[in-house]
């Protein structure tokens, strides 16, 4: 058939049918891609499924050690005081420990400066005693000499 002759009945009716069996063709590649595509669909739906719920497991495992970050955090504050209260303990013990020090300490000094006290007060007797034998030496010789 020659490009620049009109088209006849039969032509346009040839055409036609060929355009049906294309149709046809076409809907049965899209019936199938449709399939397909249905198919992957699916599997991609059960995946997010699938990621959805190991979602869920993960803040379930989240939560929980949110709980157990929370226990720590109660346990160190415990320990904390714990801590604290033997640090004042400790103090305590060494304050007494040096109270007990001083008291000795005071007291020992307390004796020596008492000892030192009886030892010049002896002393000053002493002095004073010789000074008297002294006064009365020195009568005498006065005495003695006139």
């Amino acid at each position: 058939m020659d490009e620049n002759s009109p088209a006849t009945k039969k032509d346009i009716q040839e055409l036609g049918e060929r355009i049906a069996g294309l149709d046809e063709k076409m809907a049965g590649k899209i019936s199938g891609l449709d399939e397909k595509m249905a198919g992957k669909i699916s599997g991609l739906d059960e995946k997010i499924s699938g990621l959805d719920e190991k979602i869920s497991g993960l803040d379930e495992k989240i939560s929980g050690l949110d709980g157990k970050i929370a226990g720590l955090d109660e346990k160190i504050g415990g320990f904390k005081d714990i801590v604290a209260e033997l640090v004042r303990d400790a103090q305590t013990e060494i304050l007494r420990g040096f109270d007990h020090f001083q008291t000795g300490l005071i007291l020992r000094v307390r004796k020596a400066e008492s000892d030192l006290s009886n030892i010049n007060a002896s002393t000053s007797l002493r002095l004073e005693n010789l000074e008297e034998r002294m006064l009365e030496i020195e009568k005498k010789l006065i005495i003695g000499n006139r």
